[in-house]
């Protein structure tokens, strides 16, 4: 994400993010706590970059209609494919993770 923030590829620009920050927050009521109790100009969205259909983000009622939450699946054929490009596929090979995990 940082890589494509500073290369200006995504459709969002690092200025447009809370804090100016990409936020690493799985529970939804972590980020609701930390993040939503503030006043926001415009309706906001969450861009959650996930490697599994599983994971749950439920957001309180209060909270409903007022933020957009985006899933984005990483396939673990593109985690390989970063593996690879990034020359780490012997030291994967040695490991017992997943490719999201490595």
């Amino acid at each position: 994400m940082d890589i494509l923030l500073e290369n200006d590829l995504l459709i969002f620009s690092k200025n447009e993010l809370i804090d100016d920050e990409i936020i690493y927050c799985r529970s939804a009521r972590d980020f609701e706590k930390r993040y939503l109790r503030q006043e926001y100009d415009e309706k906001i969205s969450v861009i959650r970059i996930l490697d599994s259909k599983n994971e749950n983000f439920k957001l309180s009622k209060a909270y409903i209609g007022k933020i957009d939450v985006i899933n984005v699946i990483t396939a673990p054929e593109i985690e390989m494919l970063i593996i690879h490009s990034e020359d780490m596929y012997k030291e994967y090979c040695k490991s017992n993770l997943k490719p999201s995990d490595f």
